[in-house]
């Protein structure tokens, strides 16, 4: 029993530390929020491209699923944002840049931000950005955010 014991809490500590080991994903990759665009827009609605810098300082691939990111305008949830995949590879030592899209139809929003969002296609609207991802099977959590103005597509 006593043995047993043992080697159960051997196999559970090298199994915690184990990806902290040589050549093991110790570190959290950082997620940085590049770049807000309009990538095209009617009547209608309005399309949105998140980028993402994602960067893997590890020396081991790290796999990177749930991304999504919300977005609001004047402070209100206009739109969630979805990955182009459902899955990424991080490769070791290595940043990327991961494309999330959004679409906002004028027609679900309030009046008041009716207004609001037709100003995107006329100079520039506030936005708000947050977001997250996880890594390691879902183990390592990442967040990110951003505010900034949403310009017009140069045409």
């Amino acid at each position: 029993m006593k043995r047993l014991l043992t080697l159960l809490l051997t196999g559970a500590f090298l199994t915690i530390t184990g990806c902290a080991g040589p050549g093991g994903a110790s570190l959290t990759p950082t997620v940085e929020l590049q770049d807000v665009r309009v990538a095209g827009f009617d009547r209608e609605w309005v399309d949105l491209t998140i980028t993402l810098r994602v960067v893997n300082p590890n020396s081991v691939e790290i796999p990177l699923e749930d991304l999504t990111a919300d977005i609001r305008l004047s402070g209100q949830l206009v739109a969630t944002a979805k990955s182009v995949q459902a899955k990424y590879r991080l490769t070791p030592q290595q940043a990327i840049s991961l494309p999330l899209t959004a679409r906002i139809e004028f027609k679900t929003l309030p009046d008041v931000l009716r207004q609001s969002a037709l100003a995107i296609v006329s100079g520039g609207l506030r936005y708000a950005v947050t977001g997250s991802a996880t890594t390691g099977n879902g183990l390592i959590p990442l967040r990110f955010s951003k505010e900034g103005v949403l310009r017009s597509p140069a045409r």
